[in-house]
């Protein structure tokens, strides 16, 4: 392609909502994918782009330097930029090390997957999944993995404050969303919360117009942190038990663990002590609730799930609230892809979802 063929329709239109500089982005990545730039084709100088574009050296430079961070062009110091060879866009997800490997969070990590693909459209993207004790990356850690990845985007589940605090950084060069924990405020990082305060007091309301009287809240941990707490879904669940509960008269009787998993099993057990045939049994997740229901009980368990497998495994045996991570990831990627196409660069938005109820008539 010559160089009046590669310079036409590089125009920025100035009434456009879409920043200058990604206009001018968009106008050759769209002639790479189409096929008409093919690897080791050499770009027009910097001069060249400026002319046809209408707009700044800086404003030409800054879309360059975007499309080299993407993969879709190398610059060679002295000798010009050149379309590089073709490397299919990425999303960098950072998984809490707490979830690692196994039957029971691979589905959590394949669901983040799909949400991520699906926000995309469903077209070709390699997605990279990192586990981290949060705190372990520093943003300059995570902008070499998202490089070397060619990764355009990020998707971070549960980062804590340390974490947070590093991507504000991150959020500078690589669009980043955060699900479950927020990041920090006034960075432009969006933010996908479930709310699970309204769903929860409907159904405890429910229960109790039924002269339920016995109601017992169990959770792994008690999450003191100020800056997650109002966003943890089981922070929520927690808040929401004691104010129904004190409308209605009674007093909430709660038990903390303190670990994920098994773990805090015996102490909560120990705790509660024996049940009544008729408590209500609420856990920040099903599995827990299993675990501390008394051996050969069969109580009214209600508990929280990310993970379409523990809504079928829990099918007939317990009311759990659902919030999907597939639905969160996808909803994450939506206000992502309005920072990668120029249409939104402002401070970070928020996206609250309210989870499904299964197994409750």
């Amino acid at each position: 392609m010559d160089n009046a063929e590669l310079l036409a329709g590089l125009a920025v239109d100035e009434s456009a909502p879409v920043a200058r500089y990604h206009q001018v982005l968009e106008g050759i990545r769209a002639k790479i994918e189409s096929g008409r730039l093919r690897p080791g084709d050499r770009l027009p100088p910097v001069r060249a782009l400026v002319k046809a574009s209408g707009v700044s050296s800086a404003t030409v430079v800054r879309a360059l330097d975007e499309l080299e961070r993407q993969g879709y062009v190398v610059a060679r110091r002295g000798v010009g930029t050149f379309v590089a060879e073709r490397r299919i866009a990425a999303t960098e997800i950072l998984m809490p090390a707490v979830y690692g490997h196994g039957p029971k969070t691979e589905p959590l990590v394949e669901q983040v997957v799909s949400g991520v693909r699906e926000g995309f459209g469903g077209g070709e993207r390699r997605c990279f999944v990192s586990y981290l004790s949060h705190g372990e990356m520093t943003a300059e850690e995570i902008l070499g993995v998202c490089r070397a990845r060619a990764a355009d985007s990020l998707v971070v589940m549960r980062p804590l404050p340390r974490l947070a605090a590093e991507l504000r950084r991150v959020a500078r060069s690589v669009a980043t969303a955060t699900l479950i924990y927020p990041p920090p405020s006034d960075s432009p990082i969006d933010f996908v919360k479930v709310d699970p305060a309204a769903v929860l007091r409907r159904l405890l309301r429910r229960r109790l117009e039924a002269g339920r009287r016995n109601f017992v809240f169990v959770s792994p941990i008690d999450i003191q942190e100020e800056s997650i707490r109002d966003a943890s879904p089981y922070s929520v669940m927690h808040r929401v038990f004691v104010e129904t509960l004190r409308e209605a008269g009674i007093e909430p009787v709660c038990h903390f663990g303190h670990g994920w998993g098994p773990a805090p099993v015996g102490e909560i057990r120990a705790a509660m002590g024996p049940l009544p045939d008729d408590a209500v049994l609420v856990a920040a997740y099903p599995h827990l609730a299993a675990w501390v229901e008394p051996p050969g009980a069969a109580l009214d368990k209600i508990g929280y799930t990310e993970v379409l497998t523990t809504v079928e495994e829990f099918r007939g045996r317990a009311t759990v609230l659902y919030a999907g991570a597939d639905r969160m990831a996808q909803s994450a990627i939506e206000l992502v892809r309005e920072r990668l196409e120029g249409r939104y660069a402002g401070v970070g938005r928020t996206v609250c979802l309210e989870p499904e109820v299964f197994g409750e008539d």
